[in-house]
């Protein structure tokens, strides 16, 4: 499946591989019974943003928990 533009712009946006990303996405959709290649433009976006918000709250607990790996940011 090629990328979708959406997940590129995203993967760039937070650092992601876009690979990653699609891999999740993917993962997500099938979880909800969706298939990838059907889903609506408005179900990506609501996927993509909670996998966005997933990563970001999982970075900000590091960051917490680990704040030496971010010293060099």
């Amino acid at each position: 499946m090629a990328t979708n533009p959406l997940i590129s712009q995203i993967a760039g946006l937070t650092g992601l591989d876009p690979e990653w990303v699609n891999r999740r996405l993917n993962k997500e959709l099938s979880a909800r019974g969706l298939d990838s290649q059907d889903v609506d433009m408005a179900t990506l976006r609501t996927v993509l943003a909670e996998l966005v918000q997933e990563v970001l709250l999982s970075a900000k607990q590091e960051l917490k928990t680990q704040p030496e790996r971010f010293a060099d940011l």
